[in-house]
């Protein structure tokens, strides 16, 4: 699903949110809650991000995530090309016009969109 995602800035997103998922194993919600004021990304392409509340964390007190080096230097591409410096780390794409947020459900969008474009047979 990664081979089919465009350069373009869609497709960067889509590249992030497909790395971000499966290095993370976050859910949807969790994904789109990301914020870029918590993001850590390191000198040698490590990185690490709080995600400030989850189903799983009832105290609220936060986990730090571990970023893999593919995951940071797609943030790193993503936040260059989105010109992203606060907010939301993800966002919809709308054209060349980004939008504030991005909706939990639209991940699941975007995955059966890649998996029909890399030709996946859904079981």
């Amino acid at each position: 699903m990664l081979d089919v995602c465009g350069d373009d800035l869609r497709g960067t997103r889509n590249r992030l949110i497909l790395l971000l998922a499966y290095n993370t194993l976050r859910r949807r919600s969790e994904l789109t809650s990301l914020r870029v004021e918590d993001l850590t990304l390191c000198g040698d392409g490590q990185g690490a991000i709080l995600l400030r509340r989850s189903k799983t964390d009832q105290t609220r007190k936060g986990v730090l995530l571990a970023l893999n080096t593919e995951t940071s230097l797609a943030i790193r591409s993503w936040i260059s090309s989105a010109g992203v410096s606060e907010g939301y780390l993800l966002r919809g794409v709308a054209g060349n016009r980004l939008n504030l947020t991005m909706e939990p459900g639209q991940i699941s969008r975007i995955f059966k969109s890649l998996a029909a474009k890399a030709e996946l047979e859904a079981k």
